[in-house]
């Protein structure tokens, strides 16, 4: 059982069954329908907040994460492999407005991807490298004369 608390709410996502065919079941506390919870877990707002990009991939996710989705992959996933790249995301700012990011893993931990907001001095290049199993360094410089590097450190058990 993996668990995230948001505000009130904590959203839970329940792995059962053989490893060659799991089976997952999405819940929380209080309890509330699958997609209030992914809203609420991956984007910090009700499902009635979220934008229309927002609500494309939460459609998506539900689908993928629940085995329901028909006609094959959906028009991101279709749309990164068109394109070529190992990463597709549509997100939006602080602001609400849109953004979009593409990236590649260029050799084995090294990950170099790119976001573009709605301005021109909106775009961002991030380049993230894993040094060890446990530490991974990221990198980012925009189009604005920002630029940040930061250092995570995680334990996968």
């Amino acid at each position: 059982v993996a668990q995230s608390k948001v505000g009130e709410m904590v959203g839970q996502l329940r792995v059962s069954g053989r490893v060659s065919a799991p089976k997952l079941d999405i819940s929380s506390v209080p309890p509330l329908p699958e997609d209030e919870v992914l809203a609420r877990t991956l984007f910090g707002k009700v499902a009635s907040a979220l934008s229309v990009l927002e609500a494309v991939q939460l459609a998506s996710a539900i689908a993928g994460l629940t085995g329901r989705q028909t006609g094959g992959t959906g028009v991101l996933d279709r749309t990164r492999e068109t394109l070529g790249v190992d990463v597709l995301r549509v997100d939006t700012d602080d602001e609400g407005r849109a953004l979009i990011g593409a990236g590649s893993y260029i050799a084995d931990g090294v990950y170099v991807g790119v976001e573009q907001g709605v301005g021109s001095d909106t775009s961002v290049v991030e380049v993230e490298i894993d040094v060890t199993d446990n530490i991974t360094v990221n990198t980012e410089a925009g189009a604005n004369a920002t630029a940040s590097v930061g250092v995570k450190w995680g334990w996968d058990y």
